[in-house]
């Protein structure tokens, strides 16, 4: 049986997404705690005026081939504080120490010190 899920409904959930998310970091193995993706695999981050300009997520908008979708800000000059090779992209809310969704991404190495940034990328809820 076919079925789907209401705009209304993802834009919801998009938008919460949209409100709470404050902070990106990448990390070195897949993050499924606040603790993992902020601090234990986190090897870069970003946060307003330190690598993008807020929002960090966008307004929903229609997804292709279905479904909604929000875009992620640009982040450039972000710091790097660890070496290691992040393969994975974590958003969080620092506020209230949520790990909001984890991402996976082409590994790619890190030095401490150094900076690093990212082009703009859709995140995307399917509705049937």
């Amino acid at each position: 049986m076919a079925a789907h899920i209401e705009n209304y409904l993802i834009d919801f959930a998009l938008s919460n997404f949209g409100t709470e998310a404050n902070k990106v970091t990448l990390c070195t193995s897949e993050p499924t705690t606040y603790t993992e993706g902020n601090a234990t695999f986190a090897i870069a981050s970003a946060t307003n005026g330190a690598g993008f300009t807020a929002p960090l997520i966008g307004a929903p908008a229609n997804g292709t081939p279905n479904g909604r979708k929000v875009a992620t800000a640009v982040v450039s000059g972000a710091a790097v504080s660890g070496t290691g090779t992040a393969a994975w992209v974590a958003f969080l809310n620092t506020t209230a120490s949520r790990l909001l969704a984890v991402l996976a991404m082409t590994s790619q190495a890190l030095t401490s010190g150094n900076t690093w940034g990212a082009a703009s990328v859709d995140i995307r809820i399917p509705n049937q």
